[in-house]
């Protein structure tokens, strides 16, 4: 994923949010404000 973290769904209907987890643990322990942003492909 764009932002450091890999894949929270690495398979339909499977998903994993460690990477994730650990991603915002961090921005919390060196008091970053956590800001997550999305893309969803293109339609049409």
């Amino acid at each position: 994923m764009g932002w450091g973290a890999e894949n929270p769904e690495p398979a339909p209907g499977r998903y994993d949010f460690e990477s994730l987890d650990e991603r915002v643990a961090l921005m919390r322990a060196t008091g970053a404000v956590p800001v997550l942003t999305c893309a969803a492909p293109p339609t049409g």
